[in-house]
């Protein structure tokens, strides 16, 4: 079948393309020709990768500097990686159009008030969701066109128990929890490009992943680091707190986390890597998918809040999770999700 997909895949974080790239691999190891729909175009998207710096400049103009010169540096790695995806305008016809995954229904954030991640103006026969999710937004300012979108689709298929209760208000048609892409496509038995920065390779670090950091969360990872002899490495955000800022393309990211001691991280797709990856890792929550996700699979043992103390984070830091059950229950989300998608593409139906 020919496949829509409407997604951020040209998105700033490594999860945004990770996401997107599973789910074409895993539509495509079925056969079917897939394409992503375009949202905005590549010069548009440009500011996404150094919009604050504007802000940055009135406090530390080094700082700036380098900041900009770090984004600019990560856009052109991006753009590179963008390659893999055939982009098509949303007026091209498919046999079925997917929405998702991700924050794609987050109508809090003005980058998702968009009426084609709903599938309104797309043209398709069909129009489903894959693991869509509304992120944090809490119901206010809600687009008026959503509830009679949501009603349409021909399935609706969720990642996290916030996106299954909003979707259900809107449709009377079962919304099922499903896998993220990047549990759904066998991650694990793929090689992947090493990251070209030698630094990763020459000195044992714990890695860092996340938008920001409290004061708090600084001065854990820091005196972990120093108790343990480990460099400071963040990888995707430029940090001027840390020993050395790595840049890659997303699919060398999975090498930095593998070269990692330790991972501390607040991003849902950077906790599903560490567990692939069978990392040591402390996870602080960036909202609650992060613990569903943690939940479902039977790790919440690394979840931790910003109040807790530092004894608490080194308890975890140290801590051995079982990746036996961990892999297992992840084996059975991947089944169900599988299904659960491959019966919505092929059931009749179309898109009124």
């Amino acid at each position: 079948m020919k496949i829509g997909i409407v997604t951020r895949y040209n998105g700033a974080n490594m999860g945004a393309y990770l996401q997107a790239y599973a789910l074409k691999k895993y539509l495509e190891g079925y056969g079917h020709s897939v394409s992503y729909i375009r949202i905005n175009n590549v010069k548009n998207n440009r500011v996404f990768f150094y919009r604050w710096f504007s802000k940055m400049w009135l406090k530390d103009a080094k700082y700036t500097i380098n900041y900009i010169r770090f984004g600019k540096e990560k856009f052109n790695y991006f753009k590179n990686s963008w390659k893999e995806f055939t982009v098509a305008d949303a007026k091209q016809k498919f046999d079925i159009v997917i929405l998702g995954s991700d924050e794609i229904w987050n109508a809090g954030n003005s980058i998702f008030r968009n009426p084609l991640y709903y599938g309104v103006g797309v043209n398709a026969y069909k129009v489903i969701s894959y693991a869509a999710s509304i992120g944090n937004y809490k119901g206010s300012n809600l687009p008026n066109y959503v509830p009679e979108a949501i009603n349409r689709l021909g399935a609706v298929l969720v990642r996290d128990e916030a996106t299954k209760e909003f979707a259900e208000k809107y449709t009377n048609k079962p919304v099922n929890i499903v896998c993220d892409p990047t549990l759904l496509y066998d991650f694990e038995s793929q090689t992947f490009p090493n990251c070209s920065d030698r630094y990763i390779y020459n000195n044992k670090y714990i890695l860092i992943y996340a938008y920001n950091y409290s004061e708090t969360e600084k001065n854990w990872i820091k005196t972990y680091a120093k108790e343990q002899q480990l460099k400071i490495v963040t990888v995707g955000f430029y940090q001027n707190w840390c020993d050395h800022c790595v840049n890659c393309e997303p699919l060398e990211f999975l090498s930095v986390i593998k070269n990692a001691e330790i991972i501390f991280t607040s991003s849902f797709h950077c906790g599903i890597f560490s567990i692939y990856l069978h990392k040591r890792m402390v996870i602080r929550p960036s909202g609650q998918k992060v613990r569903d996700f943690f939940k479902r699979i039977g790790g919440e043992a690394v979840l931790i809040k910003n109040e807790e103390s530092y004894d608490r984070f080194k308890q975890i830091a140290e801590s051995k999770l079982d990746f036996q059950e961990i892999f297992q229950n992840i084996y059975s989300f991947r089944m169900n999700s599988s299904q659960l998608l491959q019966n919505s593409l092929l059931s009749s139906g179309t898109y009124k």
